[in-house]
């Protein structure tokens, strides 16, 4: 039997990518024969997990309700003191929050029982994940759908050549010479799509859901200009000679050669750019700036009030391009506006929410996985009927 301190330092190891093969094999064993545990490390992530590395203020934590409760309210208020703010503390509460107590609690012998009698209610009815979905509208009006259309050339704009490649994203091929007339083309994805597509300068692009970029199908002139709508991720194409410009709802952004996220939902409070790589500058109503990497731009909609956060989550603002749901401290309308988009449902609320969520889960997992794990704070309840998510506060039967 090998004890709990052993597999927790096996996993902090593996997140260190520091594990020798032998030690590779003790922790594939490990979670062979613990299948509840294996299915969360997979889905969830072990980040939070691999850092509990006091077992014994854990078990208290996790087997105290009283305690567990005090601690992880305290843990959680602006103003906490400086013992709450201890390392472990801080760390044991986003273990508690982000998995319910539950993945922690397999790992420690907690047990499965009560989360699942928990989870069994949140739903009788499922939604399945989003896709790779989009519609293109070509230069005359005309529009293919993306999804059902065969691998292969597509259509001819102008001098240069629609394809649909083989791993189902969108690229141009520029085979003649630039025409006289701009020609635009526009890709667009529904609620529940997502798509990618290459630009005719090489240029990368990442769609979420219920987003569009509109784009000429060859770049000419002194200067490369696309506009978004929604969330896109870009890898610009590097031309020292022709700047690449991107229009954003409240924003003007100069890209120079570059990689960074736009968000620019029209139901969210603010628009957001952050910065990966390179260099970019943003431009608003109400102010401007020159991000490095790290940087984000926020633009607020309600009043243009610009500013610039020197210490964004990248691994969360990409975390969508990357093929999963990360939340940090989240509201949970912040949560929903994020799920409904992807899975394409209606959400009521029949009560405030307050409080933040932490989580972290694959968005190819039906929407019951995601809420779920919310639910397992205790702090809100789900009903999934047909495409419509009713969420209510939590009460205690």
């Amino acid at each position: 039997m090998v004890n709990n301190q052993r597999i927790t330092d096996l996993i902090f190891k593996d997140l260190q990518e520091t594990l020798t093969s032998s030690e590779r094999v003790e922790l594939d064993e490990w979670l062979k024969q613990n299948e509840h545990l294996r299915k969360y490390v997979e889905e969830f992530g072990i980040e939070r997990l691999a850092n509990a590395r006091d077992v014994d203020a854990m078990k208290k934590i996790l087997k105290n309700e009283d305690y567990r409760r005090e601690y992880t309210e305290k843990l959680l208020l602006p103003g906490r003191t400086a013992f709450f703010n201890r390392p472990f503390f801080r760390i044991a509460a986003s273990i508690i929050i982000l998995l319910g107590c539950v993945t922690v609690g397999w790992l420690f012998g907690y047990g499965p029982n009560k989360a699942e009698k928990h989870t069994d209610s949140v739903a009788s009815q499922d939604v399945a994940p989003g896709g790779d979905r989009a519609i293109l509208t070509l230069s005359d009006g005309s529009q293919l759908l993306l999804d059902s259309a065969a691998n292969g050339t597509l259509t001819q704009q102008g001098g240069t050549q629609v394809v649909k490649l083989a791993d189902g994203q969108l690229a141009y091929n520029v085979s003649g010479e630039s025409e006289n007339t701009v020609l635009y083309n526009t890709m667009s994805t529904p609620r529940g799509g997502q798509y990618r597509i290459t630009l005719p300068d090489g240029t990368k692009v990442w769609l979420n859901a219920a987003s569009s970029i509109k784009y000429p199908t060859q770049f000419s002139g002194n200067e490369r200009r696309v506009s978004v709508t929604g969330e896109v991720y870009l890898e610009v194409a590097k031309n020292s000679f022709i700047p690449f410009y991107v229009d954003a709802e409240e924003a003007d952004i100069q890209v120079l050669g570059t990689s960074f996220n736009i968000n620019a939902y029209k139901d969210e409070p603010v628009l957001k750019t952050t910065l990966l790589e390179g260099s970019l500058k943003v431009n608003s109503k109400k102010g401007s700036g020159l991000l490095t990497p790290g940087d984000e731009a926020v633009i607020r909609l309600k009043d243009a009030h610009f500013s610039i956060n020197e210490a964004a989550d990248l691994k969360k603002t990409v975390a969508w391009k990357n093929g999963e749901f990360s939340f940090e401290k989240a509201s949970i309308n912040d949560i929903m506006r994020q799920l409904s988009r992807w899975y394409d449902v209606e959400v009521e609320y029949k009560d405030v929410i307050s409080g933040g969520f932490y989580a972290s889960i694959k968005r190819s997992e039906n929407i019951s996985k995601i809420l779920q794990l919310l639910s397992l704070t205790n702090k809100v309840d789900f009903l999934i009927e047909g495409k419509k998510i009713t969420v209510t506060k939590h009460k205690e039967p």
